[in-house]
């Protein structure tokens, strides 16, 4: 098998439906998770008893509105699955297998134990050898779906979220530890499943609940039902989701997340103490942060920044270069309003620390007179072994640098983070009406402590 550069697949979205076409709530779920997977989007329908797979580098909407153009048949389909990516696009689809059926498979996570898997697999022969293809084969070389999900739970370690079309069924998977979120929805007219729970308001369904780790789920157009439980010993829920990865208006494990990014941006103005003119932010990702230290502080807050709402997320852009392309592209800065200004500029994380250097000079080079930063998150001391990477090829920053040194090479007045402590506080007290609160102890805290739960 060929090595592959491997890839965090971003965003999942499945959907049965009861007598009607499922296509333009499939497209607008995988719209609603485009921040997930801003470059490429894929989709699997069932049309005549054949599932009909279609992948493409292209934005969700316009991908969904051609296709439907090309191909009226496709509004056929009453269950389909979506999945929106950085570049490895998915769906991945079996023809031919064990179970007698062809299946569709798209996945949101990574396997950190590639190896022991492929020595398990009996088919080795791979198209591209991607995570979503190891786990769509061991499913596939069993007879029966519990067997295949048993294979999954029995030898993968790691964080995965996964939709499952068959030609007559929608199944989904989240894994034992809870890493990434997957989400239920129901309608009058089906049931449905989304990596966020925004995905599934804006198709029309109403909240039901979160997919417990190591649930298998069935999706089916009345509801659904639970197929197979495995063993959970310990939940490790991304504290990432809640810092940047999610929309503000996503709830995850009965934690909404603008609460929970409002408490971070609270506790990070909690005995402070620097007095300043303006809180502000970079848009978008550290609105709502923002937002909490201002609730907080009383200090005003005002947008120093335009922000281009054209420009692509420059945190998930696949090279450096692009990367800095589209920060530069994606913000003009404010310039009466910053003039002989204190601000206190919120960020939700920082890894590299270029871009935000470069951004301090050019406000001060435009008359502002103190920046002061302030992070929602710890400082990031490891790269995630779950997580795509683009993060992970970046050199962070807290390698070689202390905080004053960080503090000296962006150039800013003041530097501060929020302690582990009171970042996970700020997650956990933002809890709301569920059966089984989180707990501290239920976050996974890895890449700003180095300890990660596998």
């Amino acid at each position: 098998m060929k090595k592959i550069k491997r890839q965090e697949s971003c965003g999942v979205f499945g959907i049965n439906l009861s007598n009607q076409s499922c296509f333009d709530k499939l497209k607008k779920g995988a719209f609603h998770l485009q921040h997930r997977g801003p470059r490429g989007t894929g989709f699997g329908v069932v049309i005549d008893r054949e599932i009909v797979v279609e992948k493409k580098i292209m934005l969700a909407k316009p991908f969904f509105e051609t296709k439907i153009r090309n191909n009226p048949e496709l509004l056929e389909s009453q269950i389909g699955i979506a999945h929106v990516a950085l570049l490895e696009l998915q769906p991945v689809i079996i023809r031919q297998s064990t179970l007698g059926h062809p299946i569709a498979l798209a996945l949101n996570g990574m396997i950190v134990n590639r190896e022991e898997v492929l020595n398990v697999l009996k088919d080795s022969s791979f198209t591209i050898g991607s995570d979503a293809e190891l786990f769509i084969k061991l499913i596939a070389q069993e007879e029966n779906y519990l067997k295949g999900i048993e294979n999954i739970f029995r030898y993968v370690k790691g964080a995965f979220s996964i939709v499952i079309l068959t030609t007559e069924e929608v199944f989904a998977i989240r894994d034992p530890w809870g890493f990434k979120p997957l989400i239920i929805g129901r309608s009058s007219e089906g049931c449905a499943v989304a990596s966020e729970s925004v995905a599934l308001e804006k198709s029309g369904m109403e909240i039901i609940r979160d997919v417990k780790p190591g649930e298998f789920v069935k999706i089916e157009p009345n509801g659904f039902r639970t197929l197979y439980q495995a063993e959970v010993k310990k939940r490790a829920v991304c504290t990432f989701e809640f810092a940047y990865f999610s929309k503000t208006s996503s709830c995850i494990d009965g934690i909404p997340v603008v609460i929970a990014r409002h408490n971070m941006g609270k506790n990070l103005a909690k005995n402070d103490g620097i007095k300043a003119d303006i809180v502000s932010t970079f848009p978008l990702s550290g609105m709502s942060h923002a937002d909490g230290y201002h609730l907080e502080s009383k200090i005003p807050y005002i947008n120093i920044f335009e922000y281009n709402r054209y420009s692509d997320r420059s945190w998930t852009s696949p090279t450096r270069e692009s990367s800095d392309e589209i920060a530069e592209e994606k913000l003009t800065i404010n310039e009466a309003v910053i003039k002989n200004k204190n601000i206190i500029l919120i960020d939700d994380s920082i890894f590299e620390a270029v871009q935000i250097g470069d951004w301090i000079h050019k406000l001060k080079e435009k008359g502002a007179k103190e920046i002061h930063i302030r992070i929602s998150t710890p400082p990031v001391i490891a790269n995630c072994p779950y997580d795509f990477p683009n993060r992970n090829n970046k050199k962070l920053i807290t390698f070689d640098h202390n905080q004053e040194d960080i503090r000296k090479k962006i150039r800013a007045d003041t530097l501060s983070f929020n302690t582990s402590e009171d970042f996970a506080a700020a997650i956990i007290s933002a809890q709301r009406n569920t059966k089984t609160p989180l707990k501290p102890e239920d976050l996974c805290m890895g890449c700003f402590t180095g300890k990660f739960p596998i």
